[in-house]
């Protein structure tokens, strides 16, 4: 994959092209001004754009606005280096659709924190479309496959998995075999009493038998590794006697989205990792806040909240919510509109959270389409009261994300509703 650098300094962009080449598996495009940015867009395969803002000729805030209007480019991801520091002009190019922001002077640790995680979410997405156009996508229909020696692990995770798909049961490594050379598997979890095999010569077993369609690997443990690493061969990896809640909450990561976009391969967790992904891009650019998630430990008090809601129309139906209890919406007005929390009214509570709902959903949006699933984005829909955040929609499964700004008490709380 390849990154352009337009920057008319050229020490910036030796600097930068150095750090890239060294931290990340790709080539590099130099240019030293928007013009010649655009025409190197128009005949090169770019994955990724970093983009200075003051230049000759052409400015990277037009480049920007070029790219954005292209049908060609208009999702590619940009990446903004510059010394300004006005609250207004980021706003301005967060509205815009920017995918990081960097300020000069650069240091290494703080382009690598914005570009490290926006790579791999681009290497992810070119995989799964990928995949799809080679037929070799997870069968968004396909059942799920338990692997386990012990028929209580089997039963309870049937039970906790019914609603989400089928459920097919082996219980051993030569089991699962036979079985996936009869039946097409969209994920199989592997637990423990497999046999003669091992769990990872089990993986690579599994994955021969499915050639070439592809199949997730997830293994079903006694305690999560306290590192997070996952065991080998596999995909991921969850508790096999976890709580019901968060248990199912597990199987729904893995499990492939509804329509379109699980022909293309896309997991309920690659949506979740996007809308999270998206809540800190937003956050940290327009308001600069750090946020951290609190999912499965958040109490939503079902009383006064402001809620803004986007429907995001196309082949792949969703809606986006953003839900944001009274008191942390006055402080994010003031915080939004650079004025004391106790300044601000109703008017300005609403715009704060609309604003943020409509900015992360163009973060969505730029996920189905870098699957392939064209959408539009609808006009937010805000209003004052009781939350329903935690109502499960009549549709289908359903996304909740909850952040809090730490230290301050605040509470942003996100919901992906997903049509079929």
């Amino acid at each position: 994959m390849t990154v352009l650098i337009c920057d008319d300094d050229a020490s910036t962009r030796f600097a930068v092209t150095r750090l890239l080449t060294r931290h990340l598996d790709c080539a590099v495009i130099e240019c030293s001004n928007g013009t010649d940015a655009i025409a190197r867009l128009d005949v090169e395969e770019v994955s990724l754009m970093l983009l200075d803002i003051e230049m000759p000729e052409m400015s990277g805030v037009e480049v920007l606005a070029a790219v954005r209007a292209s049908a060609a480019r208009r999702y590619l991801p940009v990446v903004m280096m510059s010394r300004e520091r006005r609250e207004e002009v980021v706003l301005a190019l967060v509205r815009l659709g920017i995918d990081g922001y960097v300020l000069k002077p650069l240091r290494a640790d703080k382009v690598l924190a914005v570009i490290e995680p926006l790579w791999q979410r681009i290497a992810r997405q070119r995989d799964a479309v990928a995949a799809a156009a080679a037929g070799t996508a997870v069968d968004a229909g396909a059942p799920f496959v338990v692997v386990d020696g012990d028929p209580d692990v089997r039963r309870v995770f049937a039970e906790r998995a019914h609603g989400l798909r089928p459920v097919l049961e082996a219980d051993s490594g030569s089991a699962a075999i036979a079985l996936l050379k009869r039946e097409p598997a969209a994920t199989v979890f592997v637990g423990s009493h497999l046999g003669l095999l091992t769990r990872d010569r089990l993986v690579a077993k599994l994955r021969a038998v499915a050639a070439p369609r592809r199949i997730w690997a997830v293994a079903l443990l006694d305690a999560n590794p306290e590192d997070g690493s996952i065991p080998d061969g596999c995909d991921g990896s969850m508790r096999r006697l976890d709580d019901p809640a968060a248990f199912r909450a597990a199987l729904l990561r893995f499990s492939p989205m509804p329509g379109p976009l699980g022909a293309a391969g896309v997991r309920f967790g690659d949506a979740e990792d996007s809308l999270a992904e998206g809540a800190h891009q937003i956050c940290s650019m327009m308001l600069d806040l750090s946020i951290a998630a609190t999912s499965g430990r958040v109490t939503v008090d079902a009383g006064d909240a402001v809620s803004a809601t986007v429907g995001l129309t196309g082949p792949a139906a969703m809606r986006l919510s953003t839900t944001v209890p009274v008191p942390s919406a006055v402080w994010l007005a003031g915080r939004m509109f650079g004025k004391p929390a106790e300044a601000t009214t109703e008017e300005d509570w609403q715009t704060a959270v609309g604003e943020l709902c409509q900015m992360v959903s163009l973060r969505v949006r730029e996920f189905l389409e870098a699957h392939e699933v064209p959408c539009e984005c609808e006009a937010p829909l805000v209003r004052r009261g009781p939350s329903d955040w935690l109502r499960e929609p009549p549709g289908g499964p359903a996304l909740r994300l909850s952040f809090e700004v730490p230290g301050r008490g605040i509470t942003l709380l996100f919901a992906l509703d997903v049509g079929p």
